[in-house]
């Protein structure tokens, strides 16, 4: 296990069959892992830089846009290409992430930002949400994510590039 993917052991581990593990960037789910969370510690400094935030807490605020789109740009130097997804609310997204889409064996969905949904941030919890598109329903309730807020990852839509994008045909 790599200094990156320290805290992604707890509580909550994505099943990933053995045979997909070299499909992956770096070679395993692991690797791959340990490539996002290295970006991410970049985009958390540009996203910080950007908002005037404090790149140590900028995981926990209400950044997901800012972030996403550093963390895109981030991957995307290491050759780790994402999407943007949003949920759509009313007519604008209200919460953004990343996802692999088909460049890893099943789409994976990145959220530098999730730990703002839980009623206090929490320490123990990776900053990024890595997790199989299938498995975050059981990843957003192992990380304390109530399910109040699940929809925001469950009906996410693709979108260009976070900003105030509205929803097409609303």
């Amino acid at each position: 296990m790599s200094e990156h993917t320290a805290g992604f052991e707890l509580p909550f581990r994505p099943e990933i069959p053995e045979a997909d593990q070299h499909k992956y960037p770096g070679g395993s789910f692991e690797a791959f892992s340990g490539i996002v969370l290295a970006a991410a510690a970049a985009a958390y400094e540009r996203a910080g830089a950007e908002k005037g935030i404090d790149p140590a807490i900028v995981h926990t605020t209400t950044a997901c846009g800012t972030v996403s789109r550093a963390l895109h740009d981030e991957l995307a130097q290491q050759n780790i290409h994402t999407g943007f997804r949003g949920y759509p609310f009313m007519r604008y997204f209200a919460h953004y992430h990343l996802d692999t889409g088909s460049a890893t064996p099943e789409p994976i969905v990145i959220d530098g930002a999730y730990q703002q949904f839980l009623d206090e941030p929490n320490p123990d919890a990776p900053r990024v949400l890595i997790v199989p598109r299938l498995q975050i329903r059981e990843a957003l309730d192992a990380y304390g994510v109530s399910e109040r807020h699940h929809h925001l990852w469950l009906e996410a839509r693709d979108v260009d590039r976070p900003g105030f994008e509205q929803v097409r045909g609303a």
